[in-house]
């Protein structure tokens, strides 16, 4: 808990290494890993790439074109953390993957250009898989609607996702990269069939 964000993904990734690995014959709880990775998927600084601190004024295809390279540190560990807990393993709680639906899709507005269209992507597969989480993607939110959404529950099972609309999907379809508003917009015209329009997914 005490551990800098980027220690903390690294050694989450560690103990899902171990998990799927020689540790796969061990019974651990879930939950326990989830409840870490969203606190540090919550404390994780989003910042843009270095590029955008270049000496000069480079141009604005320049500029995107180098926000587009490579996802930070950060964003990779989140992507690569939460694939491997709801992509590479079947999650049983669906206000646990709507809590980290909507975790990603927060996460996305913060990030550069292609760690926001990494985590789009993953939204976007998560949807698919967990057809109760596009309850989403409902501008007047899904069951439970009533209640807020709790960012600052200590257990994503208690943030009240499933109710909550993805209003992130709308600030970053206005996203100043073009990609990243149409990917934007793919994962919110999303059917109910889960088919993502152009190719996202």
């Amino acid at each position: 808990r005490d551990l800098p964000p980027l220690e903390g993904l690294r050694c989450l990734e560690s103990v899902a290494d171990m998990l799927q690995g020689p540790g796969a014959a061990l019974n651990v709880d879930a939950g326990s890993f989830d409840r870490h990775l969203f606190t540090q998927m919550k404390r994780a600084p989003f910042v843009a790439p270095p590029a955008w601190e270049a000496e000069g004024q480079p141009d604005l295809q320049q500029l995107m074109e180098a926000a587009l390279d490579v996802p930070g540190e950060h964003e990779r560990l989140v992507v690569r953390n939460v694939q491997r807990g709801y992509l590479e393993r079947r999650a049983l709680d669906q206000a646990r993957v709507g809590a980290f639906v909507k975790g990603l899709g927060l996460c996305a507005a913060g990030a550069s250009s292609a760690g926001a269209l990494a985590l789009l992507s993953l939204v976007a597969r998560l949807l698919q898989r967990y057809p109760k989480a596009r309850a989403a993607l409902d501008a007047e939110g899904g069951a439970g609607a009533a209640a807020a959404f709790d960012l600052g529950a200590s257990d994503p099972e208690q943030m009240n996702a499933l109710g909550a609309p993805l209003w992130e999907l709308a600030l970053l379809a206005h996203h100043y990269h073009p990609e990243v508003a149409r990917s934007a917009r793919g994962v919110a015209g999303m059917g109910e069939n889960g088919v993502v329009p152009g190719d996202l997914a």
